[in-house]
């Protein structure tokens, strides 16, 4: 089973993500979750999970400057970024850094 860990500071947006789709289905378990970059980088160190579902733009610490700490510290794990901007340097930046996907905010869960 994968392990995914989720990163967003739309707490709305975590639970959605979590609680929505039947994960197990697709063997994959949330294993945690983080309302912000600074506080999702030790977690994420700690626990080392398989997938990455992280927003771009988050008010300490944003989702680049995140999977780059994540990248020096020698884990590199497919990300899949979510974020409500559709801009060209950010799509840019995301692909940097391998995301597999960039989902643009609102997210519809219907």
């Amino acid at each position: 089973m994968y392990q995914a860990f989720i990163v967003d500071d739309e707490e709305t947006l975590r639970t959605g993500l979590e609680n929505y789709f039947d994960w197990n289905k697709y063997g994959i378990e949330i294993i945690g979750d983080a309302e912000d970059g600074d506080i999702a980088l030790e977690k994420i160190l700690a626990c080392r999970p398989d997938i990455l579902i992280c927003d771009v733009k988050m008010p300490h610490m944003d989702g680049t400057v995140l999977i780059e700490k994540l990248w020096e510290a020698g884990l590199r794990i497919p990300v899949l970024f979510v974020s409500g901007y559709s801009d060209v340097q950010m799509l840019k930046t995301a692909m940097r850094f391998h995301a597999e996907d960039y989902i643009l905010k609102p997210v519809n869960f219907a």
